[in-house]
């Protein structure tokens, strides 16, 4: 099954647009070897700590609980450069959907 990043990442702070962000690390969601969960988007919101890395994650949207849990646990591993305000890091937002198919 091949597992595929959209095309973009939506970013956020606080609800507001327009702040860099860099990934750094992290992999993407990984199916065991045979095993067949479906195909379709998954919909996920992640927060983005003050240190880059990401604490907690909600699902949006999934085509079953399985996928999901894949990829919440694939979100857990990514690290971005922190967001920057006024100098200062500080927590964000990203919108991320992957594609199973």
């Amino acid at each position: 099954m091949l597992v595929k990043l959209a095309e973009h990442v939506e970013k956020s702070n606080s609800g507001r647009d327009g702040f860099a962000l860099k990934f750094l690390d992290g992999r993407l969601p990984e199916l065991p070897k045979g095993v067949q969960l479906g195909t379709g988007s998954v919909y996920a919101r992640a927060l983005v700590e003050e240190d880059g890395h990401i604490e907690h994650v909600r699902i949006d949207r999934a085509p079953n609980r399985e996928l999901a849990e894949l990829v919440r646990a694939a979100l857990k591993t990514w690290r971005f450069a922190p967001f920057v305000e006024n100098g200062q890091p500080t927590k964000g937002v990203i919108n991320q959907r992957f594609d199973f198919r």
